[in-house]
């Protein structure tokens, strides 16, 4: 039997792109980065045909490719991977069914992490057979496992019926903190947002909507390049790494986060984004509960209604908040809550009581 503190065989599940460096990549590998730095084993299991980001040169992986979207779904291959490590505990990144993870998360000890509501996600961006094979098979797969991470309260309900341990961890950012510099009153107004192409609850047609109002503040889009005929004030940039993208933040005034989440009929978020705009000292604006400031007040959140209006309605509001954000400033202690160290322990802590426990 694994103690507390024991030294953990970490396998880690990914079937998600990881082919650049974006949020989920970075979050992944600092998560594995911060266990092998607390003295833990970690194999990253990388289920996909893409090669893997050079992000990763110094993590140990396992790169499970497959023929076909069939031999995907029903080849052993992976769980045979999986066994001759004999990891002491599993953590899968959630993802759909395949025959593989259905028997690696039935015969290990495993934690799921859930990341979003996929029943609603796949109501707005899965082709129709898709989100048929999706809740056709989900519960074969949530029902192996052991306990549950999920990265807001609300996700909990989702998964409450196949375990009753499960323990919330909003995604969390590396240090360090960088304070950002008192802004003059004459410089110019520059918003940020990044986000990925495709994804309606991002809310980039209210971002347009905005910069049409607000003209003389420049929007800043990163990580999308799709949208015809935006205002001049709306500089799409397509992917940028974080190294390409860090100089235009440091310009910036505020970063803006998810504007419709009300599109997947959820309330709450943790969107790596917005962690990122804070650790480097920017105030922001969100549509949306955040799981680590759902009872804050502080000045440098700009919370809107989750609503299909919220932006339209507000566009005083929203103006005068960026204005004003010139003279906010932001300290390490107020966002304490967003950095990784305390959430990481805290899933290590609950990695060791799913081993104690013994399998299901």
């Amino acid at each position: 039997m694994i103690g507390v503190n024991s030294i953990l065989k970490i396998a880690y599940i990914v079937a998600e792109k990881l082919d650049k460096e974006h949020g989920v990549s970075k979050k992944i590998l600092n998560q594995i980065n911060f266990w092998k730095n607390e003295g833990h084993e970690v194999i990253l299991f990388y289920f996909s045909n893409e090669f893997i980001s050079p992000l990763f040169k110094k993590v140990k992986i396992e790169h499970i490719k497959y023929s076909t979207r069939l031999d995907f779904i029903f080849s052993n291959k992976g769980k045979k991977i999986v066994e001759d490590y004999n990891p002491d505990i599993v953590y899968f990144r959630y993802y759909l069914f395949t025959l593989s993870f259905y028997k690696i998360l039935k015969h290990n000890k495993s934690v799921i992490e859930i990341n979003s509501n996929d029943i609603e996600e796949s109501r707005i961006s899965y082709p129709y057979l898709s989100r048929l094979y999706l809740l056709c098979t989900r519960d074969l797969l949530l029902k192996q496992a052991d306990g549950f991470i999920t990265v807001t309260r609300e996700l909990k309900s989702l998964v409450e019926n196949y375990s009753s341990k499960i323990s919330t961890i909003a995604n969390g950012i590396n240090e360090p903190f960088k304070e950002k510099k008192i802004m003059e009153k004459n410089e110019e107004l520059h918003a940020i947002f990044i986000g990925s192409p495709n994804q309606k609850w991002h809310g980039i047609d209210k971002l347009i909507d905005l910069a049409n109002h607000i003209p003389n503040c420049t929007f800043h889009i990163i990580g999308i390049n799709n949208m015809d005929n935006p205002p001049n004030n709306f500089i799409q940039y397509g992917y940028m790494s974080q190294e390409e993208y860090l100089p235009i933040l440091s310009k910036c005034n505020v970063g803006i986060g998810t504007l419709a989440l009300h599109r997947k009929n959820m309330e709450e978020a943790s969107p790596l984004k917005v962690r990122e705009y804070l650790k480097n000292g920017l105030p922001i604006i969100i549509g949306y509960v955040d799981s680590d400031f759902a009872e804050s007040t502080y000045p440098f959140i700009l919370k809107l209604p989750n609503t299909d209006n919220n932006v339209s309605e507000n566009i005083n509001v929203i103006r005068n908040f960026i204005l004003n954000s010139k003279d906010m400033k932001i300290t390490k202690e107020e966002i304490e809550c967003i950095f990784n160290e305390n959430k990481e322990v805290k899933r290590l802590e609950f990695f060791e009581n799913i081993i104690r426990q013994g399998k299901r």
